[in-house]
């Protein structure tokens, strides 16, 4: 795909941030919280879930919504130990 074709396809990370939410919200019953962030791969959207959410969260069916909602957007999935999100990731 050329630039061109990935720049006009491409949507704010702020907006994708808000639609991101929204599916989320739709899937699970824990507390998470997603953050943009940057690494060496450039911009993305991290999402924080508990570790206890683990087993019950379907990665695939999860991935396959962001896929078809969001495009062409990083997004990073991190499971992290319950009170985490709470504790160290508030507003």
């Amino acid at each position: 795909m050329s630039a061109s074709k990935v720049k006009a396809n491409s949507i704010k990370l702020k907006d994708a941030k808000k639609k991101l939410i929204e599916i989320i919200v739709n899937t699970t019953e824990s507390a998470f919280k997603v953050k943009i962030q940057n690494d060496d791969g450039g911009a993305n959207l991290m999402i924080y879930l508990p570790e206890s959410e683990r087993n019950n969260f379907d990665q695939n069916s999860f991935r396959s919504i962001v896929d078809a909602k969001l495009g062409r957007v990083r997004t990073l999935l991190c499971f992290v130990h319950d009170g985490y999100i709470e504790n160290f990731l508030g507003d």
